[in-house]
Protein backbone atom coordinates (compact mmCIF):
# COMPACT_ATOMS: atom_id res chain seq x y z
CA UNK A 1 0.00 0.00 0.00
CA UNK A 2 1.32 3.45 -0.90
CA UNK A 3 0.73 4.98 2.51
CA UNK A 4 2.58 2.38 4.54
CA UNK A 5 5.97 4.00 3.89
CA UNK A 6 6.88 7.67 3.65
CA UNK A 7 8.32 7.14 0.16
CA UNK A 8 5.04 5.60 -1.00
CA UNK A 9 3.09 8.51 0.40
CA UNK A 10 5.35 10.97 -1.39
CA UNK A 11 4.98 9.07 -4.66
CA UNK A 12 1.21 8.99 -4.21
CA UNK A 13 1.11 12.74 -3.59
CA UNK A 14 3.22 13.46 -6.64
CA UNK A 15 1.18 11.08 -8.81
CA UNK A 16 -2.09 12.72 -7.79
CA UNK A 17 -0.77 16.12 -8.75
CA UNK A 18 -2.13 19.52 -7.87
CA UNK A 19 -5.79 19.10 -8.75
CA UNK A 20 -8.82 17.38 -7.35
CA UNK A 21 -9.20 13.66 -8.03
CA UNK A 22 -12.37 11.65 -8.70
CA UNK A 23 -12.10 10.29 -5.14
CA UNK A 24 -11.92 13.83 -3.74
CA UNK A 25 -14.93 14.83 -5.80
CA UNK A 26 -16.95 11.77 -4.73
CA UNK A 27 -16.23 12.31 -1.03
CA UNK A 28 -17.10 16.00 -1.32
CA UNK A 29 -20.34 15.19 -3.17
CA UNK A 30 -21.29 12.60 -0.54
CA UNK A 31 -20.77 15.23 2.14
CA UNK A 32 -23.00 17.64 0.25
CA UNK A 33 -25.76 15.03 -0.16
CA UNK A 34 -25.52 13.75 3.43
CA UNK A 35 -24.81 16.64 5.81
CA UNK A 36 -25.09 14.33 8.82
CA UNK A 37 -21.67 12.93 7.82
CA UNK A 38 -20.22 16.17 9.16
CA UNK A 39 -19.97 14.56 12.62
CA UNK A 40 -16.98 12.56 11.32
CA UNK A 41 -14.97 15.77 11.32
CA UNK A 42 -14.97 15.73 15.13
CA UNK A 43 -11.87 13.57 14.92
CA UNK A 44 -9.96 16.39 13.20
CA UNK A 45 -11.14 19.07 15.63
CA UNK A 46 -8.04 20.62 17.16
CA UNK A 47 -9.56 20.57 20.65
CA UNK A 48 -10.19 16.83 20.46
CA UNK A 49 -6.68 16.19 19.16
CA UNK A 50 -5.14 18.42 21.85
CA UNK A 51 -7.14 16.67 24.57
CA UNK A 52 -6.01 13.25 23.35
CA UNK A 53 -2.39 14.38 23.10
CA UNK A 54 -2.55 15.88 26.61
CA UNK A 55 -3.90 12.65 28.09
CA UNK A 56 -1.23 10.59 26.30
CA UNK A 57 1.53 12.92 27.55
CA UNK A 58 0.10 12.88 31.09
CA UNK A 59 0.06 9.07 31.11
CA UNK A 60 3.69 8.89 29.99
CA UNK A 61 4.69 11.43 32.65
CA UNK A 62 2.69 9.62 35.33
CA UNK A 63 4.51 6.41 34.40
CA UNK A 64 7.81 8.31 34.74
CA UNK A 65 8.82 7.52 31.17
CA UNK A 66 10.89 10.59 30.34
CA UNK A 67 12.07 9.42 26.92
CA UNK A 68 8.56 8.47 25.86
CA UNK A 69 7.23 11.80 27.14
CA UNK A 70 9.92 13.63 25.15
CA UNK A 71 8.91 11.77 21.98
CA UNK A 72 5.24 12.55 22.66
CA UNK A 73 6.06 16.23 23.18
CA UNK A 74 8.19 16.49 20.03
CA UNK A 75 6.18 14.33 17.61
CA UNK A 76 3.42 16.86 16.80
CA UNK A 77 5.97 19.59 16.11
CA UNK A 78 7.98 17.34 13.80
CA UNK A 79 4.77 16.15 12.09
CA UNK A 80 3.55 19.70 11.43
CA UNK A 81 6.93 20.78 10.06
CA UNK A 82 7.01 17.74 7.79
CA UNK A 83 3.41 18.37 6.69
CA UNK A 84 4.20 22.00 5.84
CA UNK A 85 7.20 20.96 3.74
CA UNK A 86 5.09 18.32 1.99
CA UNK A 87 2.41 20.90 1.20
CA UNK A 88 4.99 23.00 -0.58
CA UNK A 89 6.20 19.97 -2.54
CA UNK A 90 2.72 18.79 -3.60
CA UNK A 91 1.16 22.19 -4.22
CA UNK A 92 -2.47 20.99 -4.06
CA UNK A 93 -4.82 23.89 -3.49
CA UNK A 94 -8.28 24.08 -1.95
CA UNK A 95 -9.94 27.48 -1.71
CA UNK A 96 -6.65 29.09 -2.80
CA UNK A 97 -4.70 27.57 0.11
CA UNK A 98 -2.33 24.61 0.22
CA UNK A 99 -4.41 21.63 1.29
CA UNK A 100 -2.49 18.35 1.00
CA UNK A 101 -1.48 16.74 3.22
CA UNK A 102 -4.02 17.96 5.76
CA UNK A 103 -2.52 19.38 8.93
CA UNK A 104 -5.56 18.36 10.94
CA UNK A 105 -5.39 14.79 9.71
CA UNK A 106 -1.63 14.69 10.25
CA UNK A 107 -2.04 15.66 13.90
CA UNK A 108 -4.89 13.18 14.46
CA UNK A 109 -2.79 10.34 13.05
CA UNK A 110 0.17 11.35 15.23
CA UNK A 111 -1.98 11.64 18.37
CA UNK A 112 -3.65 8.27 17.76
CA UNK A 113 -0.29 6.66 17.00
CA UNK A 114 1.14 8.03 20.24
CA UNK A 115 -1.88 6.72 22.15
CA UNK A 116 -1.32 3.26 20.69
CA UNK A 117 2.37 3.51 21.63
CA UNK A 118 1.60 4.44 25.25
CA UNK A 119 -1.00 1.67 25.57
CA UNK A 120 1.46 -0.82 24.05
CA UNK A 121 4.23 0.19 26.46
CA UNK A 122 1.82 -0.07 29.39
CA UNK A 123 0.63 -3.53 28.33
CA UNK A 124 4.22 -4.77 27.85
CA UNK A 125 5.28 -3.45 31.25
CA UNK A 126 2.25 -5.05 32.92
CA UNK A 127 2.92 -8.38 31.16
CA UNK A 128 6.56 -8.37 32.28
CA UNK A 129 5.55 -7.55 35.84
CA UNK A 130 3.03 -10.40 35.83
CA UNK A 131 5.71 -12.88 34.71
CA UNK A 132 8.12 -11.81 37.43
Amino acid sequence: MAGDRPGGLILLGLAVGTGSTPVDDAVFAAGQRHPWLEWLRVFTDGRVTLALWTVVLAVALAQRRAQLAAVIAAAPVVAVLTERLAKQAFGRLRDDALAYPSGHTTLVVVALGLAVLVVGVSVCVAARAARS
